[in-house]
């Protein structure tokens, strides 16, 4: 049993679909690609394609489930479409093949013109292009999505980009943190070494200032003991010149007694 919209007058296609019924499912090809289509345009959902898709099933009984879900949905423009997208142009042609008054119904209001032209065709003609247009609309569609996923994927390689451009920044921070560390210990190190010097000179001054004192009085000493020895030897001398005299005196009166 099918299932059909409450009011099949206002669908002719669907109503055309209805009545070849039987040519659909003896010549309808590549069953499988016609879900797919069906599913990218949501007339069946991703996950109801594993049900249309059943090895339990019969071959007519899935394009049955099929029909039934397009006429309920009333979706017989994207069933058309889905038949020349997956080479069923023969079984598309067949359901298009309105009397004058479906097709009189159908194209009212549509921009479906060329009389001279029999109403299956310019029909057919009309899907053509519908399905060209929504091959060049999905084409956009995967470009955009292409070019999205392009830009995403250069946007997370700017971030990732960035994300190491910190870790090493973070590193250089935590060197020069070290480094800065190091060299204030350096530094005072350097202070201690430098006012150890300091001490150490103020001590060797303070010493080299008591040998210099030490040498000034050693100085002044020997001068006083030079002062002392230069009078001892000219209280030295005194004597032997007394002495001397004292003798030439004796010879000259020894001399003079002689005489």
């Amino acid at each position: 049993m099918y299932a059909t919209n409450e009011n099949m007058d206002d669908d002719p296609i669907g109503k055309s679909i209805i009545k070849n019924l039987v040519y659909i499912k003896q010549n309808i090809t590549s069953y499988d690609t016609i879900l797919d289509i069906l599913v990218s345009k949501e007339i069946i959902g991703l996950h109801e394609r594993s049900d249309f898709s059943s090895h339990g099933i019969s071959h007519n009984d899935k394009i049955q489930e099929v029909i039934n879900v397009v006429l309920k949905k009333g979706a017989s423009d994207e069933f058309i479409t889905a038949l020349l997208d997956s080479g069923n142009e023969h079984v598309a042609e067949q359901i298009l093949t309105l009397d004058e008054k479906d097709f009189t119904t159908f194209t009212q209001g549509t921009r479906v013109t060329g009389n001279s032209i029999r109403p299956k065709d310019r029909l057919l003609q009309a899907y053509r292009d519908i399905a060209t247009l929504q091959r060049e609309k999905n084409d956009i569609s995967n470009e955009i999505k292409s070019l999205q996923t392009h830009h995403e994927d250069q946007v997370a390689g700017l971030h990732e980009q960035i994300t190491k451009l910190k870790e090493q920044m973070r590193e250089k921070d935590n060197t020069i943190k070290t480094q800065n560390e190091h060299l204030r210990k350096l530094k005072e190190m350097q202070e201690k070494k430098s006012t150890i010097h300091e001490e150490q000179m103020d001590d060797i001054k303070q010493t080299l200032a008591k040998v210099v004192n030490l040498c000034e009085t050693t100085q002044e000493k020997v001068i006083e003991t030079q002062k002392k020895v230069t009078l001892l030897e000219d209280q030295m001398k005194k004597p032997r010149v007394r002495g001397n005299i004292t003798s030439t005196m004796r010879e000259e009166r020894n001399k003079a007694n002689k005489h």
